[in-house]
């Protein structure tokens, strides 16, 4: 039996990805483009991630099984992590550094983030309502599937209709992840400082780097408990980057003002 309740989750996810570039769009007015050059980049981050699965990931797992599990999660959570802060700041990087993106402002900057974590909660969100949806009409498919992976679906399919919150959430704070990642990209282009660059990275590669490790310590995450308890990671980090995107909108502020004192020294000039 499959609990129709869990399409909630999907839809819930759908919702952050529509409405939080409407509030900000309505907010602050920005062009519709800044939210779609980000989107735009996420896509072409997963699309060579997805690459790389069928290329590097999968036989790097395999060739490090016989070393040990330790070895496995630390060799795949740094390669995870590095995968994901290399692709999505470095092509946001080279985004940014290459249009004009670079004249980006504040707000704007907020509305490229805002773009790249809203596409992601919309493809999880319509992915995971699919895929719930395709099992609630044909409940049949499951015995279609490999024996070793009916008893997880299953297991899947009935946990508790509490836990659709759990995406949801997540979904919000990495917005937040996702807009200080931006901001520190694009003003590592304006002031042509590749240590604000290395923040994003090693930022994204915190994110996503811990990411085998909580599956394997929480499982099963279909577990009330856990399904909240894997969160709370993600919760830090958003709430770091909530302050991380205060401390940063000052130094936009002065490059502001130092861009106007050049534009009338070159005047008097």
């Amino acid at each position: 039996m499959v609990n129709p309740m869990l399409l909630l989750s999907g839809i819930g996810m759908i919702l952050v990805g529509i409405l939080i570039p409407l509030y900000w769009k309505r907010k602050t007015h920005v062009r519709l483009n800044y939210f779609l050059w980000g989107a735009g980049v996420w896509i072409i981050a997963v699309a060579v991630k997805i690459v790389m699965d069928y290329t590097i990931t999968q036989p790097l797992s395999l060739y490090m099984q016989p070393y040990g599990l330790l070895t496995v999660l630390l060799v795949m959570g740094l390669y995870v992590g590095l995968r994901t802060g290399i692709l999505e700041s470095g092509f946001s990087y080279l985004a940014i550094l290459k249009t004009r993106l670079k004249e980006m402002n504040y707000k704007q900057g907020i509305a490229f983030g805002i773009g790249f974590g809203s596409i992601e909660a919309l493809f999880l969100g319509i992915t995971s309502f699919l895929n719930i949806l395709m099992f609630v009409l044909f409940p049949d498919i499951i015995t279609m599937l490999p024996e070793a992976f009916q008893a997880v679906i299953i297991s899947q399919l009935n946990a508790s209709s509490w836990i659709i919150f759990g995406p949801i959430i997540e979904r919000i704070f990495i917005v937040f992840i996702h807009v200080f990642s931006t901001l520190l990209v694009l003003y590592a282009v304006r002031k042509k400082a590749t240590g604000y660059l290395m923040l994003s990275i090693l930022f994204k590669t915190l994110v996503d780097g811990i990411i085998p490790w909580l599956v394997y310590s929480l499982q099963p995450i279909t577990e009330l408990p856990n399904a909240y308890i894997i969160e709370i990671p993600f919760i830090i980090l958003a709430i770091i980057a909530y302050f991380g995107i205060k401390w940063i909108k000052p130094k936009f502020k002065t490059d502001l003002k130092e861009m106007d004192t050049d534009i009338i020294k070159k005047v008097v000039e």
